[in-house]
């Protein structure tokens, strides 16, 4: 399922093939995935630096099972980062943008990943019983982080969501962005719009 709202947020794959081991069962099922939901595919062969490394085998069964020209293999050494460059142009070159938003719809975004983080947990000082100075300590869950795909409209933090399958809303508490790197981080912002990953934090522990 994950896999499936992953392909569902982007634009395109990159088809990642054993140069030594050839097409095997899950790059059969990856790919009849991507081409389910309409994605591009890049097809890249990896670990040519393998002694037993057979590129031309590899682009052949791509050719055959696919009818993916060899000239679109990518011959890729993530080990020593021969051809990772030729991957980044094909990226760019080869996938389209997102699709353009609605002018004037309501906001809409395709949730494709959520997760717990402890430091989103905010600790309150509250009164232990009622006409006493004893405070107690508890915990207020702000809430979990939501990935999300944005469609169309824009979100903003004290706005409210619904879930389209199980019609429950909530009020989102914080939004921001994801950037990729060493380390992922997420950076806050005021409101974002379509056509973006974006991330945002409501208190909810089920969809």
């Amino acid at each position: 399922m994950q896999v499936s709202r992953s392909l569902h947020a982007c634009q395109g794959v990159v088809l990642v093939v054993d140069a030594s081991q050839g097409v095997q069962a899950q790059t059969v099922a990856n790919y009849h995935a991507a081409t389910a939901c309409g994605v591009a595919v890049v097809p890249v062969v990896n670990k040519i630096d393998l002694p037993h490394a057979d590129v031309e085998r590899v682009r052949a069964q791509l050719n055959t099972l696919y009818g993916i020209e060899p000239s679109k293999v990518i011959p890729v050494s993530a080990k020593s980062g021969f051809g990772v460059s030729d991957v980044l142009d094909a990226i760019i070159n080869r996938l389209p943008p997102p699709p353009p938003p609605t002018p004037g719809a309501p906001f809409k975004a395709l949730l494709f990943d959520m997760w717990y983080d402890d430091y989103k947990v905010r600790r309150v000082a509250l009164p232990r019983f009622q006409f006493s100075t004893d405070l107690h300590i508890t915990r207020s869950i702000q809430g979990v982080i939501c990935l999300v795909a944005v469609r169309d409209g824009a979100v903003k933090v004290g706005d409210s969501v619904t879930c389209a399958s199980s019609r429950k809303s909530y009020s989102v508490k914080e939004v921001g962005v994801m950037v990729h790197g060493p380390h992922n981080c997420i950076f806050r912002a005021v409101l974002f719009r379509s056509a973006f990953f974006r991330n945002f934090c409501c208190p909810c522990e089920r969809l």
